[in-house]
């Protein structure tokens, strides 16, 4: 677990069903992702870019949480924000970018310096265990 482990976003729990005010974005990987029409674009306070929900399954269930954002002086002052939040990261992803892993969420920050823009993903750890199980049974069946 890590300080203050979100158990979703905002008051949306991980495992919920579409909310009416949420519009259809796109489809990526298999998942929907959708956008608020009226959005509150800040987190703690700092402006995003958008927030994407994105849903898994049928009927879809709130799968994980991006928030995108532009430039470097976003990425720093989210990547304090972050830290007094939630702590110092107690993981390191892929790329060796900040990663976030507890009980309930993992949270990944994923930057690209010569665009100057990136995302924070907030995703359920049981779903992702979900889906992991199902297309490791899918592949068994094959």
């Amino acid at each position: 677990a890590f300080q203050n482990e979100p158990d979703g976003f905002r008051e949306l729990k991980w495992g919920d069903s579409k909310t009416e005010d949420m519009k259809y974005f796109d489809i990526i990987e298999g998942h929907e992702r959708y956008v608020l029409s009226k959005e509150n674009r800040h987190f703690g306070n700092i402006e995003l870019e958008q927030i994407f929900y994105v849903f898994y399954g049928d009927p879809g269930r709130l799968l994980s949480v991006i928030l995108s954002f532009k430039g470097k002086t976003t990425y720093e002052r989210l990547e304090t924000f972050c830290r007094q939040e939630y702590g110092e990261e107690n993981s390191e992803g892929i790329g060796g970018e900040l990663y976030w892993e507890g009980e309930d969420t993992m949270m990944g920050f994923d930057y690209d310096t010569e665009k100057e823009e990136g995302s924070v993903t907030l995703l359920s750890v049981s779903m992702l265990t979900e889906i992991m199980m199902t297309e490791m049974l899918e592949i068994e069946k094959e």
